[in-house]
């Protein structure tokens, strides 16, 4: 099943560079792929010297990421305004309905909170394989450079704790 993985950014994103996110996911990857384990048989290692960042147009909009020559690039978008109104209003109604109220209100506060967010969209097979890893740390950089969150499908919403994620909620 594709999978889709969410920044919620508190403050704006407009300062981040193509290599500042490629920076910033080099020095998360080690620790992400390690708690994400891949089906595939690409490494860290191998990924790291392949990786870049590239933007599609001017400014941070739409941008993807390459990992490995053989691979599709990963893509990222960007969401303000009322693209970002669209995915908020759906991860709001996601919080509204938890069981846990404390847990709803704080996540509920954080996406009233956002200025933004930046969607990655990974296949099915991407989703399995070290792709995901790297899909994932660069969201971290994002929420880490935001005061945001971050929630993987399938998987739970996320804070940034050095290069190391911490569950917030977990979806399993």
């Amino acid at each position: 099943m594709a999978i889709r993985i969410h920044t919620v950014a508190r403050t704006t994103l407009s300062a981040v560079t193509p290599e500042l996110l490629r920076d910033a996911i080099a020095s998360r990857l080690p620790t992400i792929a390690a708690r994400f384990p891949a089906s595939d048989e690409d490494t860290a290692a191998q990924v790291l010297a392949q990786l870049r960042v590239e933007a599609e147009g001017s400014g941070f909009e739409e941008w993807s990421i390459t990992y490995a020559p053989t691979s599709r690039p990963i893509g990222l978008q960007r969401l303000v305004g009322k693209t970002w109104e669209n995915d908020r209003r759906a991860l709001f109604d996601e919080a509204t309905s938890l069981e846990d109220a404390e847990l709803g209100k704080r996540l509920r506060s954080l996406l009233t909170e956002a200025r933004e967010g930046v969607v990655f969209e990974l296949s099915d097979r991407d989703s399995h394989g070290i792709a995901l890893s790297v899909a994932i740390s660069a969201a971290a950089a994002l929420a880490k450079a935001s005061d945001g969150l971050l929630r993987v499908d399938g998987e739970g919403w996320f804070e940034v704790q050095g290069k190391d994620l911490a569950v917030v909620l977990s979806l399993k």
